[in-house]
């Protein structure tokens, strides 16, 4: 998955965090540690990284001060065709 993901400049874990997104609005940062079973600082890293590479916007969550609600921006929607055809592949 790696490899197939590096042709778009990505990882695999962050094909994977495009695909768990794309299927639902307002998921929170705790959302994801929950699904791919990481911890805390080990998802704010991955989330920064894709933040800082234009793939996802981080906002807090005005219900839950502690919570960051994490979206997709355009540029990783954009890339979900190819992220939605290495998930179907692998399942």
């Amino acid at each position: 998955m790696d490899a197939y993901a590096g042709q778009y400049g990505l990882t695999g874990t962050q094909m994977s965090i495009i695909d768990f997104l794309g299927e639902s609005q307002n998921r929170t940062q705790r959302d994801i540690e929950m699904e791919f079973d990481i911890r805390p600082s080990t998802t704010t890293k991955i989330l920064q990284c894709m933040e800082a590479s234009g793939l996802v916007a981080v906002k807090w969550d005005p219900r839950d001060g502690h919570q960051r609600i994490i979206a997709l921006t355009a540029k990783a929607r954009g890339l979900q065709t190819a992220v939605r055809a290495i998930s179907m592949t692998s399942k």
